[in-house]
């Protein structure tokens, strides 16, 4: 069972369950922007959801050429179901061999869905079959966003916690001689009734319960953003502006914070971009990947451009 099956079990049997909520949608959520993030040609749709999915939830996956696909050379396709060079599947594997640098040099293929195709043999790295890992360190992409996560869901609790003690209840002391007089009134003040005419003795009868809290909620919603913006700067998203504006930052700040979201942009996608390329040396199929967002800009550029502009206005 993953670690996320069992934080939300865990949660809902301790009863939880607004906890295991808040954290299932910010998985959504940054599992989406993950999987919208980067862009493959060559293989299908449901190909590069499934690799960026595994790549998400395990860190890792595998291609190689389904065996008697590859025509042969010379011979041209001629339906829409034969391929040149093959045809490439993408399947999670186990490392069963490894070299004196830590890298695997031989892998069983895991099987799934009852696939015949998948070779139930030893798969020589980089020979019969193509490895990914999607961070250098081998760990999963969930690995760090799980981390955050925890730490946003904990702060939205004590929002909701800091929210919930706000809530000022309304003590009306009544007798049964006036107590639907009291409802009515009651009534009249929730439904924001501008005017009201109370005798002394009626408005002594309503009190207020104060209870001290205090009004942290700006506070903690500013240190969540503050975890989310780490967060987007690890995915290599461009978080400038959800927490605070440019203008209240100096240029050094802004391109500081720009450069970190594009070395992490490039660190997710220059691995991709090698195992493509890998993918055509060794297995002579081809297929490619970009990032869907331009990297950032820096500030200093922005703002000559927006000078010039005005410039040109006058």
């Amino acid at each position: 069972m993953s670690k996320k099956s069992t934080s939300l079990a865990n949660w809902k049997a301790s009863g939880c369950w607004q906890r295991g909520l808040a954290y299932d949608f910010y998985l959504q959520k940054y599992f989406n922007l993950f999987m919208g993030a980067y862009k493959f040609s060559g293989i299908t749709y449901e190909q590069q959801h499934y690799i960026l999915k595994k790549l998400f939830f395990d860190g890792k996956i595998s291609a190689f050429i389904v065996e008697g696909t590859k025509l042969p050379e010379g011979v041209a396709p001629e339906t829409t179901n034969e391929y040149p060079n093959g045809m490439i599947a993408f399947v999670p594997f186990a490392p069963c061999l490894f070299s004196i640098t830590d890298f695997p040099i031989a892998v069983n293929l895991i099987q799934i869905r009852g696939a015949t195709f998948i070779p139930t043999r030893r798969m020589i790295v980089n020979k019969d079959v193509v490895l990914l890992y999607i961070q250098r360190n081998k760990k999963s992409v969930n690995s760090v966003v799980e981390f955050f996560i925890q730490k946003i869901v904990d702060v939205e609790m004590t929002i909701k916690n800091n929210l919930k003690a706000l809530k000022t209840p309304f003590f009306i002391a009544t007798t049964p001689e006036n107590e639907g007089k009291m409802k009515s009134l009651w009534e009249k003040i929730d439904n924001d009734d501008g005017v009201l005419y109370l005798s002394s003795s009626e408005i002594d009868a309503i009190k207020v319960l104060a209870t001290g809290t205090q009004f942290n909620i700006d506070k903690l919603y500013d240190l969540k953003q503050a975890y989310e913006n780490e967060l987007l700067t690890y995915l290599g998203i461009d978080n400038l502006g959800i927490l605070e504006k440019k203008e209240h930052m100096i240029t050094d700040e802004v391109n500081s914070n720009n450069d970190l979201i594009n070395d992490h942009s490039e660190n997710f996608l220059s691995v991709l971009q090698d195992w493509c390329k890998r993918i055509g040396e060794v297995l002579g199929y081809k297929m490619s990947v970009e990032a869907t967002s331009s990297p950032v800009s820096a500030e200093k550029e922005t703002r000559e451009s927006e000078e010039n502009d005005n410039e040109d206005d006058a």
